[in-house]
């Protein structure tokens, strides 16, 4: 019996990317197949050509033969700031524009000013418009572009307050996020996301759970507070005597917050979790 040889047959390509454009490169067409992948061969704007992955052109990784990160190198030599955390800045907020895939920047048309397409211009306008370290580049209409007009520094608190999917909650005559509503009044964000959402009003959802909340006016109390539930996770962490849940009502006596958490999602290992993270953070 005759060996058969065997013949290699070529992968089929779902979809041809030939005539497709990426960045500056225009595919021509296919160069070879290898591991499951297709190869094209590209032109770019500059004139060289280059062979490139399907799957890389697809998903943005190459976007030139590399004349745009010898481009960038340049422009990184002559304003000599690429260190510094604008040029960061600069650079993702571009970058989120010029991806069409970004259903909330490029696909949705938000596109930055021609005078900040040059880092130095940005820059300089961020240095004059109260710029300071750990502030956050914002824009005032979320649905308008980076412009000069459009855009502010703000702390990261107030930029989440002027997201799109943030919802506010009217308490005591005034907007408020959940977040915010939480810290004044105590009730655990958890908490209050599960009535609010199921159209409860603020009012009457602190009503209920008011009873269960005992502030702790002096703040020397907190670290006594601690003092005590770090005996109790200690004497069974050495002796094992406790289950989850007795643990958790052990320590859920020694501070009353927690009477919330047992309340509200009557699970025993989240509050032995909560108290876990009480021990630690205060």
């Amino acid at each position: 019996m005759q060996n058969k040889e065997l013949i290699k047959r070529p992968l089929k390509i779902k979809k041809d990317l030939t005539g497709e454009k990426y960045g500056r490169l225009q595919v021509i067409d296919v160069d070879y197949q290898k591991g499951g992948y297709t190869y094209y061969r590209c032109q770019c704007e500059c004139g060289r050509r280059k062979t490139v992955r399907g799957t890389s052109l697809k998903a943005g990784a190459v976007k030139s033969c590399g004349c745009l990160q010898i481009k960038a190198g340049r422009n990184r030599k002559k304003h000599g700031l690429c260190k510094h955390p604008l040029y960061s800045v600069w650079s993702a907020m571009k970058s989120r524009c010029e991806d069409k895939s970004n259903i909330y920047y490029g696909g949705r048309g938000i596109k930055v000013a021609d005078e900040w397409l040059e880092f130095e211009y940005f820059y300089h306008w961020c240095m004059r418009n109260g710029y300071k370290q750990g502030l956050s580049l914002d824009r005032i209409d979320t649905d308008g572009h980076y412009t000069p007009a459009n855009c502010r520094f703000i702390t990261l608190a107030e930029q989440n307050k002027n997201k799109r999917n943030n919802r506010q909650y009217e308490y005591q005559g005034e907007p408020m996020l959940i977040k915010e509503i939480s810290e004044k009044t105590r009730i655990p964000i958890a908490t209050l996301w599960h009535h609010l959402s199921k159209g409860k009003k603020v009012e009457d959802v602190i009503q209920h759970y008011s009873p269960y909340i005992k502030p702790i006016k002096d703040k020397s109390q907190y670290e006594q507070i601690r003092k005590k539930l770090l005996e109790i996770w200690n004497l069974n962490k050495e002796l094992r005597i406790l289950t989850k849940r007795e643990l958790a009502v052990a320590m859920l006596k020694e501070y009353p917050r927690c009477m919330v958490a047992s309340v509200t999602e009557k699970s025993y290992a989240t509050l032995y979790r909560d108290c876990k993270r009480l021990i630690e953070n205060n």
